[in-house]
C-alpha cells in the first residue's frame, strides 16, 4: 500500500524543446515533476506510443530539504520520419502516483522529414544560434588567422 502525504502542485514540466526537428536531429529533452511525497513516477510518450525503454534516461529523485522529491526523466533519441508524423512530433510526459494522482504535459513541435543541412544542427550543437550567424564568426575568425599569418 502506498502512503500518498504530498501530492505534486503542478503539471510535469517539459524542458529541452525546439520548435522543429528534421530527420536525423537528436531530440533531448527532460521532464520534471513538482515536488510530492512519494515522488511521481513519469513516463514519455512519442507521438502516442509509449517511448523505447533505450530513450529514456532515468535520474533519481531529487530531495528538496522539506521531505518531498522531485522527478527528473529524460528522452533522448534520434528522430526518423516515423516519429515526424503529418508534420508535427508529439512529446508527451505523465506523472502518476498510485492511482491518487495523474497529470500530464504535451508539446507539438514542427517536424520535416528531410535531414537538416548542417550536420552540427542536428546533432543539437547549434541549438539556439542560426548556421548562418555562425557562418559569419567562423568566416571572422578565419581572416584573424590570415592576417596574424601575414604579418
Amino acid at each position: 500500500m502506498v502512503v500518498v502525504t504530498d501530492t505534486p502542485e503542478s503539471d510535469p514540466h517539459i524542458s529541452g524543446t525546439r520548435n522543429k526537428y528534421h530527420a536525423g536531429d537528436v531530440v533531448q529533452v527532460n521532464c520534471t515533476s513538482s515536488p510530492s511525497k512519494p515522488a511521481a513516477a513519469l513516463m514519455w510518450y512519442v507521438n502516442d506510443d509509449q517511448a523505447d525503454s533505450a530513450f529514456l534516461v532515468d535520474y533519481a529523485p531529487v530531495p528538496n530539504g522539506e521531505g518531498l522529491e522531485t522527478s527528473i526523466l529524460g528522452l533522448h533519441f534520434r528522430a526518423r520520419p516515423s516519429h515526424l508524423r503529418q508534420g508535427r512530433l508529439k512529446l508527451r510526459c505523465t506523472a502518476t502516483i498510485a492511482a491518487v494522482y495523474f497529470r500530464e504535459n504535451t508539446i507539438y513541435a514542427r517536424a520535416h522529414l528531410t535531414p537538416r543541412r548542417d550536420p552540427l544542427e542536428s546533432q543539437g550543437m547549434l541549438t539556439g544560434v542560426s548556421a548562418g550567424v555562425l557562418d559569419v564568426q567562423v568566416w571572422v575568425v578565419l581572416m584573424g588567422v590570415a592576417l596574424v599569418l601575414l604579418r
